[in-house]
């Protein structure tokens, strides 16, 4: 695989976004995720130039199946003989700015090639924007981001997260249990303020019920059928059940005033907000009462 130094730092569609990028990831050849990546920012100086992809070693990502766009390389970190466990593409040194996202405008020729067959998970991604006159790095940040993990089902979720304001970068992860054929499937991803959620599904047609377990909300149990590979529904989530008792309470609102004025994004920031303020007090008292499914 090729390596590349960030800079001075060693540093069907799905998409994430922030205020600075998004990332989309679309099918290409058989087991192969073409990505995409968009610059909206206006700096004809300061770029992205660098994202992350966190693989499951499982997906079986080949060194010989990853594809880079001019100017840029890959890094991957894995154990020896053993599958890419990370990945991020990078901008080399010395790239020209010609070869970066232009602003408002889409970079492509970026792909991942794996060995078995994948669908897209919705989690964090990690991404940077550099200065090419300075060739340092200005600011990082986290996106929601799609990744290719092993899977013949693909499940597009949509779930509404009330009273969530999500600012850039935050959030909110969980776990899915299908059950309904068989053995129950357990699937894990991320959601944002835009509530599109990608995850595997179970590879059993059928129907099914499948409970949604966030961090912060309660459990929410809804019904969905997998058909030819492909799974949609949409579901609310209600936020304040931060100790996941399954019960919106006095301990919950406790937990939210001890944390009051924190600005480091935990459950107890109910609305995303990135801090702990009155107004998730009042949000967790409005729903005071409430329980999950």
């Amino acid at each position: 695989m090729k390596q590349v130094s960030l800079f001075a730092a060693c540093a069907l569609s799905a998409w994430a976004s922030g205020d600075a990028i998004t990332v989309a990831a679309i099918p290409g050849t058989a087991n192969q995720w073409q990505y995409r990546l968009t610059n909206h920012g206006s700096s004809t100086t300061q770029f992205p130039v660098y994202f992350a992809l966190p693989l499951d070693p499982a997906s079986g990502v080949l060194d010989a199946g990853i594809g880079m766009s001019p100017g840029w390389g890959a890094y991957g970190t894995k154990t020896p003989e053993g599958p890419i466990e990370a990945l991020t593409f990078g901008a080399a040194v010395g790239s020209n700015p010609l070869q970066m996202p232009q602003p408002g405008s889409m970079l492509t020729g970026f792909s991942i090639t794996t060995s078995v067959p994948t669908v897209l998970e919705t989690t964090g991604v990690l991404y940077g924007i550099g200065d090419l006159t300075t060739d340092e790095i200005v600011s990082e940040g986290e996106v929601l981001g799609p990744v290719p993990v092993p899977g013949t089902t693909q499940v597009t979720a949509n779930l509404t997260l009330t009273s969530f304001v999500g600012a850039p970068g935050v959030l909110r992860y969980g776990q899915l249990i299908f059950e309904g054929q068989g053995l129950p499937h357990f699937s894990v991803a991320a959601v944002d303020g835009q509530g599109t959620l990608l995850c595997a599904g179970p590879a059993s047609p059928g129907n099914y019920t499948v409970t949604l377990q966030f961090f912060g909300y309660l459990q929410r149990v809804v019904s969905a059928t997998v058909l030819s590979g492909v799974c949609t529904f949409s579901a609310t989530l209600v936020p304040g059940d931060v100790d996941s008792s399954g019960e919106i309470d006095a301990a919950d609102i406790d937990l939210v005033i001890a944390a009051f004025g924190n600005t480091a994004g935990g459950i107890e920031d109910v609305d995303g907000s990135m801090e702990v303020d009155a107004a998730d007090i009042d949000i967790v008292i409005g729903n005071f009462g409430m329980v999950g499914d």
